[in-house]
């Protein structure tokens, strides 16, 4: 089930912690760690695929270091996740849940058949009128029909809450999207601004650049007539004084 929860991928980003090292001698912690390590039905298949299986020894320290295993993962989304919302599969659709169906399948026939067995006992207790015996028997099928029906309740309201968990992750997820979308159209109203402001920034400078060279080519013009001015004024003045003195 956690396997089909989480997927083969996102397994390498698993930790699975074991707790209480202080209530336990070593030595049998340590061989409980090794079956929750190599046996199937535990967690060999996930460390197989990466996930990292660590002690916990009620320590600050040792807490830390968990936690270093963990932050410096790469997000994944889950199968189930990725099964819901990407696929729009309805929970019971999804591989936990057809998991799920199969295990209660499988236990909903166990507890047939020792029921079967619990009745055979009973029909033959009857005929023997061994009251007592069909009595314990009738208690033991009650007891069975509890568990039955304690199995039924659990699968409807495991089912429930991942309907309710689905619900709320594509709240979030519609949240999440909203909120991306009004960052995206401020950024863009942020960038628009900045656009129009370097353009009116750049016609800014083109005429300031514009007055300056007009106000260079005006005082060139100026210094030039200035020059030239300068030049005619002697050929004028030598010109005037030549005159003179010949009238004398």
């Amino acid at each position: 089930m956690f396997r089909e929860l989480c997927g083969e991928t996102t397994l390498k980003n698993v930790v699975i912690v074991t707790t209480m090292w202080g209530e336990v001698a070593l030595a049998r912690g340590t061989a409980r760690e090794v079956e929750l390590a190599t046996n199937t039905k535990f967690f060999k298949s996930a460390i197989d695929k990466q996930a990292l299986l660590l002690r916990h020894d009620n320590t600050f320290s040792n807490a830390q270091s968990i936690l270093c295993h963990i932050i410096h993962n790469r997000p994944l989304s889950l199968r189930i996740q990725d099964e819901v919302v990407t696929e729009g599969k309805d929970i019971s659709q999804t591989a936990a849940g057809e998991e799920l169906s199969r295990e209660l399948a499988a236990q909903t026939r166990k507890f047939q058949a020792e029921m079967s067995a619990l009745q055979e006992q009973t029909n033959a207790a009857i005929k023997e009128k061994d009251e007592e015996t069909r009595m314990e028997l009738e208690q033991e099928r009650q007891n069975l029909r509890d568990q039955m029906n304690k199995a039924q309740m659990d699968m409807n309201k495991l089912m429930s809450n991942f309907q309710a968990d689905n619900q709320q992750m594509e709240r979030r997820l519609r949240s999440m999207e909203e909120e991306h979308e009004r960052d995206r159209a401020h950024l863009e109203r942020q960038l628009a601004e900045a656009t129009r402001a370097k353009q009116e920034a750049d016609a800014a400078n083109t005429r300031a650049e514009e007055k300056a060279a007009a106000a260079r080519a005006r005082a060139k013009q100026e210094d030039a007539e200035e020059k030239l001015n300068q030049l005619q004024y002697p050929i004028y003045h030598h010109h005037c004084c030549h005159c003179c003195h010949h009238g004398h």
